[in-house]
């Protein structure tokens, strides 16, 4: 099997792995939630900041990743996706106070979003994109139903801090994962002709 092919598989793989690790950092959110609240003393009110922040950031992510990728290329910008993700639950584990929190919201959820779009996009650029993309999507799903349950397994048993200090160091491989499997540039991409 030629090096090329198997870098692709590998990096499918790897894709399918990052989109189900997303799918449960998405779906803990509202398992810690309350022990968030009781720990900073704050209402649903003012603990909503964290979701309004974390999803301005993920916006911006949106309306960058082109702008990221071409700089960068593929595989540097998952890197720098993944290291804001990394970064920001690392310190989010770390409890600090509650407007360190809010502003946290700003990395992880930018480096979400650049890994979500570099990931779909690097999959739309391959043959079977649409089963690919599909089942990119599934894994999201599959994470989303675990992540609730693990979050509460681990709530029984510790703080809700040690959540996010898992979903980062669980992160760490990932990231390596990128610098060794992806490429540095998209292939470019065959434009058809005409409408």
């Amino acid at each position: 099997m030629p090096i090329v092919a198997t870098r692709v598989r590998a990096s499918v793989v790897v894709s399918y792995v990052a989109f189900a690790l997303t799918g449960v950092s998405a779906s803990v959110g509202a398992v810690v939630l309350p022990a968030q609240i009781v720990d900073y003393r704050v209402d649903r009110a003012t603990i909503g900041l964290t979701f309004f922040t974390f999803s301005a950031a993920f916006f911006l992510a949106g309306a960058t990743t082109g702008w990221l990728m071409e700089r960068l290329g593929t595989r540097r910008a998952l890197v720098v996706g993944s290291v804001a993700y990394v970064a920001g639950v690392l310190a989010v584990a770390s409890r600090p106070s509650f407007a360190v929190l809010v502003a946290l919201q700003l990395l992880t959820g930018y480096g979400t979003g650049i890994v979500e779009s570099v990931l779909q996009a690097h999959l739309a650029g391959l043959p079977a994109q649409t089963a690919r993309l599909n089942l990119l999507h599934g894994f999201f799903g599959v994470g989303a139903l675990v992540g609730p349950l693990l979050a509460t397994w681990i709530l029984a048993r510790t703080e809700w801090t040690v959540v996010w200090l898992v979903l980062g160091l669980a992160s760490v491989p990932i990231a390596v994962a990128y610098a060794v499997t992806f490429p540095g540039r998209a292939a470019p991409r065959a434009v058809p002709d005409g409408p």
